[in-house]
């Protein structure tokens, strides 16, 4: 059986029952501030893998040029088969410096999974708030 990353979103917290069941509170479509640079207390990634045999996940998150990456978390992830496995990368204290798209991306052993996620960074009433970030 191939390892196969079958899910990954964003939320502002995670809870973890004795079972392993998750609570996910508030998935993340995008980011509002009323000022820059905004900070944000934490931010989780959650992404769900099915498979046999060890993953090593290394997420990051990007600038919105794609350039710099502002963020990097790794970890190993335990694949027991038929049975999905989550995984949950905390990021603390972000710093986002000014509105735009950043990026997230999913990599396994280095490698690019998905086609990279964006993270929409909005100021109320800011207009060109865009016009910087790469597109996909």
């Amino acid at each position: 059986m191939t390892q196969r990353l079958i899910s990954t979103l964003l939320c502002e917290d995670v809870l973890s029952d004795a079972e392993g069941n998750l609570t996910i509170y508030r998935i993340f479509r995008r980011v509002i501030a009323g000022r820059f640079p905004a900070m944000m207390r934490r931010l989780y990634v959650v992404t769900t893998w099915l498979g046999e045999g060890a993953v090593q996940q290394r997420t990051l998150i990007l600038s919105p040029d794609k350039a710099e990456v502002l963020y990097d978390c790794a970890g190993q992830v335990n694949l027991i088969g038929e049975q999905q496995v989550p995984f949950v990368n905390r990021f603390q204290w972000l710093a986002w410096p000014m509105p735009g798209v950043y990026w997230l991306r999913v990599l396994s052993d280095q490698q690019p999974l998905l086609a990279d996620i964006p993270i929409r960074v909005e100021c109320p009433g800011h207009p060109d708030q865009y016009s910087t970030g790469a597109q996909s």
